[in-house]
């Protein structure tokens, strides 16, 4: 199946080919491909581009919608200028794939012709491995019951959120999005909090998607996801991203643990039990950007969430290296440019400093937020600062 979202108008812009980048040298490739294939497999990939399009004239004082459409109009026209000439050559060789526009790549399948091919070619950054990455080993038990009183949780009243309450803000009119394990939209505290769930009406276009197509190889054919695959309607394998929506907007006659508890919230399924890949991670920031419907399809930057969180982490030893940090940077920014405030942890490597390393956390773009326990003593394995980005120092956790 061929996944082109931005890619309409192939052969009516074949004049405009040399806009696709200038001349950097050699094309950067992942080792993992080069190990892969010189065993005799096949690889799947993202094929980064070098042109990017600018975005400079995102004007500060225009509305949010406009912000957003404005990047998202502007990412389009760019990736169908520039990713043709790559395209072409997938097609010719009967490769499917899926072209992204949040950030300028592609992913495909390669074998050892067709990456001889691109290797040469002057309009590419880098090809690096789709591989699953490990982001989480995290599993809750749905089974522990525990009782609870209407009092704020501890975490609300050392932020002091409760006394913002007291002033009448508890996230009217704001709407967040989770990028995670998945959502489980049918829980007391989160069912009113939902957008797809508006006076009783259930409709998750819009609301909902979900970027985990394939069962991750890393598990046995046996372990099939919980949630199946391409779900319709929010599933969370784990619980972790539940948990975190339960962060942000929970609230219920018992229970009140949501900092934002009048929020609403749409989500996205970047993992499938904890591990994610890139291509997973850009299609789920790259919804944010412009939600579609249940088919993948319409998509409006109109309907993309004030906020979105990201409650998950990546360091070198779980697999995050130059090349796909360089890609996410890249879409963390485009959010910014879009008016969209990306929000994520600050990472679990603590107690030294120096230990805010992987992505999104170390961007400048990304806003980061370390943990304390209920002394307000920052936790122990809290990444501490600063980040480094490409030799740029990064002060993080930004709270």
């Amino acid at each position: 199946m061929n996944y082109h979202f931005c890619v309409s108008k192939l052969k009516s812009v074949l004049f405009l080919l040399l806009l696709s980048g200038s001349i950097l040298g050699q094309v950067k490739i992942d080792k993992a491909i080069l190990q892969r294939l010189q065993s005799g497999q096949n690889v799947d990939a993202v094929l980064i581009l070098i042109s990017k399009p600018n975005l400079q004239n995102v004007n500060p004082a225009w509305s949010k919608d406009q912000k957003s459409t404005f990047v998202y109009n502007t990412l389009t026209r760019h990736c169908e200028l520039t990713q043709y000439p790559i395209i072409s050559i997938l097609r010719s060789h009967q490769k499917s794939y899926q072209s992204f526009y949040v950030v300028n790549a592609i992913k495909t399948n390669l074998d050892q012709e067709l990456l001889d091919i691109l290797r040469t070619r002057n309009d590419l950054y880098a090809i690096m491995e789709d591989a699953p990455i490990k982001m989480l080993d995290y599993i809750v038990d749905n089974n522990i019951i525990q009782s609870r009183s209407v009092e704020p949780e501890w975490g609300i009243k050392k932020i002091k959120a409760d006394s913002v309450w007291f002033q009448g803000y508890e996230g009217q009119g704001v709407t967040i999005g989770g990028l995670d394990t998945g959502f489980e939209w049918d829980y007391d505290v989160l069912r009113s909090k939902y957008r797809g769930f508006n006076n009783g009406v259930l409709n998750h276009n819009y609301h909902w998607h979900d970027a985990i197509h394939i069962n991750n190889p890393a598990y046995a054919d046996t372990l099939v996801n919980p949630c199946g695959f391409n779900s319709a309607q929010p599933c969370d394998d784990n619980n972790h991203g539940t948990h975190t929506m339960g962060t942000m907007v929970g609230s219920d006659e018992n229970n009140l643990i949501g900092v934002a508890p009048k929020a609403q919230w749409v989500a996205c399924r970047n993992m499938d039990r904890g591990w994610g890949k890139p291509s997973t991670y850009i299609e789920c920031f790259e919804w944010m950007l412009a939600p579609t419907d249940i088919g993948n399809m319409n998509p409006d930057p109109t309907k993309s969430p004030h906020v979105i969180n990201n409650s998950w982490y990546c360091s070198e030893s779980e697999g995050c290296n130059t090349m796909n940090q360089y890609l996410l940077e890249d879409a963390v920014k485009n959010l910014k440019y879009a008016g969209i405030f990306v929000v994520v942890s600050n990472g679990n490597e603590g107690p030294n400093c120096n230990t805010t390393t992987g992505p999104p956390a170390m961007f400048e773009s990304s806003f980061s937020v370390g943990a304390t326990n209920s002394d307000d003593i920052i936790a122990g394995f809290s990444s501490r600062g600063p980040g480094t980005v490409d030799s740029v120092i990064t002060m993080k956790p930004n709270v």
